[in-house]
């Protein structure tokens, strides 16, 4: 399924489909834009997810440059 597009690979033990990822991501970019940051408490109030999905999550966003890791919170990157 991963070949195949279907999931997306968070980490080793995690994957979400394109859709859930796309959707989530609209939805972590508007928060984002409305409150200038974001911290795993907040990203879980979001989500409604533990924090054993939210940090990795957090992270994918980082990578696929959404967001850039500024202290303990995240911002959103200027071009993405």
């Amino acid at each position: 399924m991963i070949k195949d597009g279907e999931l997306i690979k968070i980490n080793e033990d995690l994957c979400f489909t394109g859709e859930a990822l796309t959707r989530l991501r609209e939805k972590y970019k508007a928060q984002l834009v409305r409150d200038g940051q974001a911290t795993p408490a907040t990203f879980k109030d979001l989500t409604g997810l533990s924090r054993k999905y939210i940090i990795p999550l957090m992270e994918y966003f980082d990578t696929s440059k959404l967001t850039v890791r500024v202290g303990d919170h995240r911002i959103l990157r200027k071009k993405n």
